[in-house]
């Protein structure tokens, strides 16, 4: 009997180790602030436990920068790294080209990380987030994107606005789980000026948490008519080329089938 009990005593001991180490993330906090033209700095707050198996030398984190909207056109978006650390300390990192984004590697690639807690803080800005629609502005944001192949214990964002907004004109909506999932486990908070979120449940691999903060018209400075046309044309550079094409071709047949008199 002793040793019956002596045996659950070690099985409850081991499985409480393998649980606390466990690969995973423990906290991802993100904090956005808009400014007057739109642009977002953006920092994150991410704790991990390392225990060598994904998380041998660093982070791997992905961004997206090249997607379609709503009418199905090419939207290309600036992505611009400021800073990275680790555990409060400057911490190397590469960024690569993907086919619709940026990848960021953090970390060395010949050191590895000790086991136990990380904490990195990432600092970036980015443009062209922000939808202008006629009635309202909005900023749609996929707080850690759905490419992890780690958990989540806790997950929450804050936006701030470069002005004062009335809590009553802020209109927060959220959706947790896989790619174009519309789970609902989130809590929302506003108050003057700024919006926060955050998940009620634990997201596993390939959940993500997106964020959508409508706010009145006048908040922001929204680009020209010329800015967006010219913003257009360089992010859908085959349609250009197709106008200018069709151009050609019209000119060609116009001058063959002219009239011809002898």
């Amino acid at each position: 009997m002793g040793l019956g009990l002596w045996t659950r005593f070690l099985l409850l001991a081991l499985a409480c180790s393998c649980a606390q180490g466990a690969e995973r993330v423990l906290d991802f906090h993100s904090e956005i602030r808009i400014g007057p033209d739109g642009t977002l700095s953006v920092t994150e707050m991410i704790t991990v436990q390392a225990e060598g198996k994904q998380i041998r030398r660093g982070l791997v984190r992905d961004f997206p920068a090249d997607y379609r909207d709503r009418l199905g056109n090419r939207r290309r978006v600036r992505f611009e790294v400021l800073s990275v650390a680790r555990n409060g300390q400057p911490e190397p990192y590469a960024l690569e080209r993907l086919a619709h984004g940026r990848r960021l590697r953090i970390g060395a690639p010949d050191v590895l990380l000790p086991f136990g807690l990380q904490e990195y803080r990432i600092a970036y800005r980015t443009a062209r987030q922000i939808g202008f629609f006629e009635d309202h502005d909005e900023l749609y944001w996929n707080v850690n994107g759905t490419g992890w192949s780690l958990p989540f214990e806790r997950m929450s964002a804050e936006v701030r606005f470069p002005g004062p907004v009335p809590a009553g004109d802020l209109k927060v909506e959220a959706y947790t789980g896989p790619q174009e999932a519309r789970g609902r486990n989130y809590q929302a908070f506003v108050r003057h000026g700024s919006a926060a979120l955050r998940i009620t449940r634990p997201l596993g691999p390939r959940e993500g948490f997106s964020i959508a903060v409508a706010f009145p018209k006048g908040v922001l400075t929204p680009p020209s008519r010329s800015a967006r046309f010219d913003a257009w044309l360089g992010d859908n550079p085959a349609i250009l080329w197709g106008f200018a094409g069709l151009l050609v071709l019209a000119v060609y047949l116009s001058r063959r089938l002219e009239p011809r008199f002898s």
